[in-house]
């Protein structure tokens, strides 16, 4: 489910994060897919042979994948030859995953193009085990160093009212320079509200007078 991916209001540093978790539960299942595609457990005799064309081939692994999920989620018996055993299908995606298996197996068996070898079936499992690991290795490498995504706090009204104030302070300070006044700043209150404060330049001859 890529909703939360997709969603328009999610954060792009969180967008990025998630990214990263749909592309390693992808590679995982891949490999799940690629090792029933190569092990052949008796329940994946209904998806139909494993297609040797790459698109195909990838639906087929995908759905393997799927399924083998399933059934270990909700204990099905490794006895168990049907896919889907009926008991399961009571349940929404049971029902959708058993339609599916129906639907591959009636495609495959129509189909007229090669299959894949055992070779091939074994070759394909290696490769996305390697892939995996991997995906593994990354995981553990963040796991250890988390970079957490950097969340930008939204500006409020006080820090609005900050800068504007700090803006108007410099103006003051840079028309009274212009002037030929000497400029220093009081300290800085809370909500650095700085009024700059005039000084006139006093000589000897100002003191005498006085």
């Amino acid at each position: 489910d890529r909703s939360a991916l997709d969603a328009a209001g999610t954060d792009p540093a969180w967008r990025e994060h998630l990214a990263e978790r749909y592309e390693y539960l992808a590679i995982r299942l891949e490999e799940r897919g690629a090792g029933v595609a190569a092990e052949q457990p008796v329940w994946a005799a209904q998806l139909g042979d494993v297609p040797a064309e790459s698109t195909r081939r990838d639906a087929w692994v995908k759905l393997a994948a799927e399924v083998d999920v399933f059934r270990d989620r909700y204990k099905v018996d490794p006895a168990q030859t049907q896919a889907i055993p009926v008991a399961f299908r009571e349940r929404a995606v049971g029902a959708d995953l058993a339609a599916r298996v129906t639907e591959l197996h009636k495609s495959q068996a129509l189909s007229t193009r090669p299959t894949a070898t055992d070779d091939d079936r074994q070759r394909a499992a290696a490769e996305a085990a390697t892939a995996a690991q991997k995906a593994r290795d990354v995981a553990t490498a963040r796991t250890v160093n988390p970079a957490a995504p950097q969340i930008t706090k939204p500006r409020t009204a006080l820090d609005v009212m900050r800068e504007a104030n700090r803006a108007k302070a410099q103006a003051q300070q840079d028309a009274q320079r212009k002037a030929g006044l000497n400029v220093t700043g009081r300290q800085n209150t809370r909500d650095d509200q700085t009024t700059p404060q005039p000084t006139q330049s006093r000589t000897r001859d100002d003191d005498r007078e006085r």
